[in-house]
This record gives C-alpha cells, sequence and structure tokens, in this order.
C-alpha cells in the first residue's frame, strides 16, 4: 500500500475508537499516533498520557511535553519512578513485561478515571522482529494497536508523519534507556542518566541514533557503521566527553549500531 491507503485505513481504524487514551512518549509512532487521532476524534476526545520516568530520554520527555502544548492536546502527564518495582529493577529477561504491565496498568487506570476505556499505543508490524516480552503485557491488558491493525512498520509510519509535517518524523528511535542494560544488571537511576547524558552527547557531534550500552562502569558505543571511521577520528574529544557523563572507560562496537542487540543471544537460543 502506498501513503494514502495506509492513512485511509489508518482512520477508519480510529473512528471506530470513539474516545481514546494514547500512551504517548513523545517518539515518531506515539507523535503521528497522536496527531491522527486528534484530527479523527477532535483533541476533547483523546488523552495524551505521558510517564515521565527515569527510563525516558529527557529529549523525548521534552519534546513530548513541547509538542503537545504547542498543539493544544489534552495532556496527562504522570510522574511514575518503575525502579521502585523490585521485578523491574532487577532487570531479567522479563523486564520489558513487568515494567509495560506496570506502566500501562497506570495508564488504563489514568484513562477510566476520565470515562475513556480504550487505550492505544504506537506499537508497529516492525516491533515484532525484536525480542519484546512487553507485548504479552499489553495483550493481556487490552491495549489497541492502530498502526498493527493497519499493517504499517516504521517505513510507512515516517511517511504518514512527513506527511503531516511532524517535526519528529524522522528522529532515530530513542526507546527505553533500561535496553542500553544488560540483563540481570540490576537498573539504576544514575547509571541511566549517564547513558542518557553520553547518548546526548554524541547526538551533539551528529551522530544521531547511536547507542550507549552500559558494560560494568564502561560505555560500549554502538554508532552506524557509516560513521564508525570518523567517531574513532574523534576518539580523544568522545574519550572525554563520555568520561565526563561518569564512565570509567569508553569501548566502539565495530558491527555497529544494531536494534535489540542485548537480545541477540535471546533470540537465538
Amino acid at each position: 500500500m502506498n501513503t494514502i491507503d495506509y492513512e485511509t485505513k489508518l482512520i477508519e481504524i480510529l473512528k471506530a475508537c470513539g474516545r481514546l487514551a494514547i500512551a504517548y512518549s513523545g517518539g515518531t509512532d506515539s507523535t503521528l499516533l497522536a496527531a491522527t487521532t486528534n484530527k479523527v476524534l477532535g483533541r476533547d476526545n483523546v488523552l495524551l498520557v505521558h510517564i515521565d520516568s527515569p527510563l525516558l530520554p529527557e529529549a523525548e520527555r521534552a519534546f513530548a511535553e513541547e509538542w503537545a502544548d504547542r498543539e493544544g492536546c489534552n495532556l496527562l502527564k504522570v510522574h511514575l519512578n518503575p525502579l521502585e518495582n523490585e521485578q523491574i529493577r532487577k532487570n531479567d529477561e522479563q523486564r520489558c513485561y513487568y515494567c509495560k504491565k506496570h506502566v500501562m496498568g497506570i495508564v488504563i487506570k489514568e484513562a477510566a478515571l476520565r470515562g475513556i476505556s480504550t487505550v492505544a499505543d504506537g506499537t508497529n508490524t516492525d516491533d515484532f522482529s525484536d525480542y519484546r516480552p512487553g507485548m504479552k503485557a499489553s495483550d493481556e491488558l487490552g491495549i489497541r494497536h492502530p498502526f498493527v491493525e493497519a499493517g504499517m512498520g516504521k517505513k510507512a509510519i515516517r511517511a504518514l508523519a512527513e506527511k503531516y509535517n511532524l517535526p519528529n518524523w524522522n528522529n532515530p528511535a530513542a526507546a527505553c534507556l533500561a535496553s542500553r542494560i544488560p540483563y540481570h544488571t540490576e537498573l539504576d537511576a544514575d547509571i541511566l542518566k549517564m547513558i542518557d547524558s553520553a547518548e546526548s552527547f554524541l547526538f551533539s557531534l551528529g551522530f544521531r541514533g547511536s547507542r550507549i550500552r552500559y558494560l560494568n562502569g564502561r560505555a560500549k558505543i554502538e554508532t552506524s557503521v557509516n560513521d564508525i571511521v570518523d567517531v574513532a577520528a574523534m576518539r580523544v574529544e568522545i574519550i572525554q566527553g563520555i568520561k565526563n557523563c561518569g564512565f570509567k572507560g569508553v569501548l566502539l562496537d565495530l558491527e555497529g549500531y544494531r536494534q535489540g542487540s542485548l537480545n541477540e543471544d535471546i533470540k537465538t537460543n
């Protein structure tokens, strides 16, 4: 299908929702879902629930609030610290399941308090290519996935977001900061801040979409294979900048960025 076909299908799905609450992070997916739903249902029938937690990159948090305010959206900001939940904090292979269950349970509760029974998120068809136990939690809670229902993957979402002139249509995927930390390494707010700061530093140097994986106090950089030579050429500046974020050493992954690289052992077993 082309962009118009996807848009038509998505609008058809959203029209049938009546009133809708959206788990809104500020990423491209949830922003497009929010923009389209506002257009189809009207802002009074749409509640954006933004979970402000240590697991969310600061840049995404700031964008979420700025865009929602500028567009006159009905935004509910909920402060939450998932690290208070031991099942999440211990960071085993089911962390994403426990976290999604916890977070989306709160979104459902807040929506219900405002008379909204349907909750949706920005999950798309490409998300099924990675190990994501949080999908099971969403299904158990009855979360709607309009993009999946419309058969839309990331390419289709970006194309429609560009058509709508969304400012983040081509932003690199941000993802939960916990995804940078190996399983069975306990999640810690200070470590999450270090990772976020280091990734923001790389972004400021022009290395968009790079990841910092936490390895026992050291930062492992995953960047586009096309940027590896440039990162190496700036090694002195990059090492100093990342150490200033609190890391004690810096490594460079020559395989480059891979989505969900810390899940590779799980996916191959």
